[in-house]
């Protein structure tokens, strides 16, 4: 096992808390050729969605991280550990707040449900990815209380921007289950969803896919 252990944000979310623990502890992730293809296509559409939103009036203040060293790499100290956070962009409007966002493509059933439900109801997974990232941002003064998932159809390419609040009470849960998965030294009871406390069964498609390795 590791020191110094990290938990990312864009994982915290995750429905179960042994993908998490194995995460953290330096297991092996084996991605699949499709997914490293979806994974591609998102970063290469990410700032043409950028150029997107600012024909239409926003001001975008877009992080590099990824793609240079001018970027923001945020990271959160917590028992065990630590939590970090590579947020996507902050816009805003003429005369308005700072607006925390998250670029995301997704194929036309995710995009609907998103439309018809909204982030957290749809899309719980991004709510807290998004509530690290405000709140790693809140610690170093910035005001952003409001949050938003950009999204882009991949089918026919609408967009939408779904708008929610950031909620303490969310960060703080978050923040308790990754100090809990920080500070275990054998991987967790396998529930799989930390909402609902669901146990898998074999025909669960999160176990089913699961491709965590102990690392050796």
């Amino acid at each position: 096992m590791y020191n110094n252990k990290v938990l990312h944000a864009s994982r915290i979310g995750s429905l179960c808390d042994s993908a998490l623990f194995y995460s953290v502890n330096g297991a092996e992730e084996i991605t699949s050729e499709k997914s490293q293809r979806i994974f591609e296509v998102g970063r290469v559409l990410e700032p043409v969605i950028v150029n997107w939103l600012r024909n239409e009036g926003w001001n975008v203040k877009r992080n590099l991280f990824i793609n240079s060293n001018e970027g923001m790499s945020l990271s959160i100290s917590v028992n065990g550990g630590s939590i970090e956070a590579h947020p996507d962009c902050i816009i805003s409007r003429e005369d308005s707040s700072l607006i925390l966002a998250d670029i995301k493509t997704m194929n036309d059933r995710s995009f609907r449900s998103l439309r018809r439900d909204g982030t957290i109801k749809s899309h719980p997974q991004y709510a807290d990815q998004l509530t690290i990232y405000a709140q790693a941002l809140r610690e170093r003064g910035y005001e952003i209380n409001t949050l938003a998932i950009v999204a882009l159809n991949k089918n026919d390419c609408q967009g939408y921007i779904d708008f929610f609040q950031f909620e303490q009470e969310r960060y703080e849960a978050l923040k308790e289950r990754a100090e809990r998965i920080l500070a275990c030294e054998e991987a967790p009871n396998k529930e799989v969803d930390f909402r609902t406390g669901a146990v898998p069964t074999a025909d669960m498609p999160i176990c089913a896919s699961c491709t965590r390795k102990i690392q050796q």
